[in-house]
């Protein structure tokens, strides 16, 4: 079991260091960073449990068609002391009593209210379905851009190395002059100038690249710092539209289709809010039972049953304008929509 424990242990270590490293980060394929970034990029995990959020929320507002049960059950004993003549004396109680009892409860009408309910909850899947595709695109996108910025950061520190690599050779091409004679010492300072500007293009062009390793990392979620493979700098496929094809696509993107799916959320829960000016009309069925016993065997025995059917209505004439408010509140919610 140690060894089998210490090689589990090592695996991981030993494929982490057989990846590629590139001046000391991780080398990540463009597919793979985005991959991680779709996964791990807060926006977008926001957008995935909101949808489902609104997926559960849809269930339940099926799950309003159906009858309602519920089962109760229990068992109490009374004892203790009790006062006889003045003195405290032990109190034997009433035996073990039992209930146990079943109930359902069934909406018949309700004036539209859960069908306005269902539809704005599905206009909302719908909605949270557009955004949940809009947010991958645009992590997608930030981790292009911030992957070719890597890539642009690179070939910056590469032809800064190559500028000092070649102010060095001048500088040293112009020493040598100044003592063989054939230059002057100025020659030889502005070589020394050139140098220096160099190696400090050089560190600025280092440093871009540590800070754009870092947002990377930090788009994809990764643990330790992750960088761009100089392997996968092929160009990319290019797509040619038109600009009336180009307004289609436009008008069937995900913002869209997230703003209409909220307008047809925002005007069923208008209808929804009007919903109480309407009469209600529910039902109920209960079953309940009750005995006794000395022992404590929860009723074992045989049990009267009483059974309870009823049905009511409710008509609200008045209250306090709560009906008004949320009326008012899905009003301005649906002109916000539009």
């Amino acid at each position: 079991m140690t060894r089998v424990t210490s090689l589990l242990i090592a695996v991981p270590f030993a494929l982490a260091a057989q990846q590629p490293t590139v001046d000391g980060a991780r080398a990540i394929a463009l597919d793979e960073a985005v991959r991680l970034a779709q996964r791990n990029n807060p926006a977008a995990v926001q957008a995935r449990n909101a949808l489902r959020t609104n997926s559960a929320a849809v269930r339940t507002a099926y799950a309003q068609y159906i009858p309602s049960l519920s089962v109760s059950s229990s068992g109490s004993k009374a004892g203790g002391e009790t006062f006889f003549q003045g003195q405290l004396v032990p109190y034997r109680g009433s035996p073990w009593s039992y209930s146990r009892g079943i109930s359902t409860n069934l909406e018949l009408f309700d004036g539209g209210r859960r069908w306005y309910n269902l539809k704005a909850a599905q206009a909302n899947v719908d909605a949270a379905d557009a955004s949940e595709i809009s947010q991958r695109f645009n992590v997608a996108l930030q981790v292009k851009q911030q992957y070719f910025a890597v890539l642009a950061a690179r070939e910056s520190e590469s032809a800064a190395r190559r500028q000092l690599d070649q102010a060095t050779e001048q500088l040293n091409s112009s020493t040598a002059k100044v003592r063989a004679g054939a230059a002057t010492k100025s020659d030889s300072l502005r070589s020394a100038i050139q140098v220096g500007n160099a190696r400090l293009a050089m560190l600025t062009s280092q440093n871009n690249l540590r800070v754009a390793n870092a947002a990377l990392s930090r788009l994809v979620g990764a643990l330790d710092v992750v960088t761009a493979s100089p392997a996968d700098t092929a160009e990319m496929g290019r797509i040619v539209l038109d600009s009336a094809s180009l307004t289609a696509l436009a008008m069937e993107g995900p913002p869209v289709r997230q703003a209409e799916a909220a307008l047809v959320a925002s005007r069923a829960a208008k209808k929804a809010a009007k919903t109480p000016y309407m009469p209600t009309i529910s039902s109920s069925y209960s079953m309940n039972g009750n005995n006794t016993s000395d022992a404590f065997d929860f009723g074992s025995g045989r049990i009267p049953k009483q059974t309870n059917l009823r049905f009511s209505l409710n008509f609200p004439l008045f209250n306090n304008f709560s009906r008004e408010e949320n009326v008012t509140r899905t009003t301005v919610a649906e002109d916000n929509a539009v």
